[in-house]
């Protein structure tokens, strides 16, 4: 999956769009998705880490 469109650039809307909603659904990520998310600011970083905390909290009920 190309991540930019050009090279140092950063990652494009569309490709953040869909790697964070693919970790608010809860589904495993792979590389290039994670490398994208690290580059998350703003409204996308919140919304990274909101989604973060969801999983985190499931965990922690499924552990006891």
């Amino acid at each position: 999956m190309t991540t930019s469109a050009t090279p140092g650039t950063g990652p494009t809307e569309n490709s953040m769009r869909r790697a964070l909603k693919r970790a608010r659904d809860g589904v495993a990520l792979d590389v290039d998705e994670a490398a994208v998310l690290l580059q998350a600011r703003g409204t996308a970083l919140d919304d990274l880490t909101a989604s973060a905390a969801r999983v985190r909290d499931v965990g922690l009920q499924a552990a006891g």
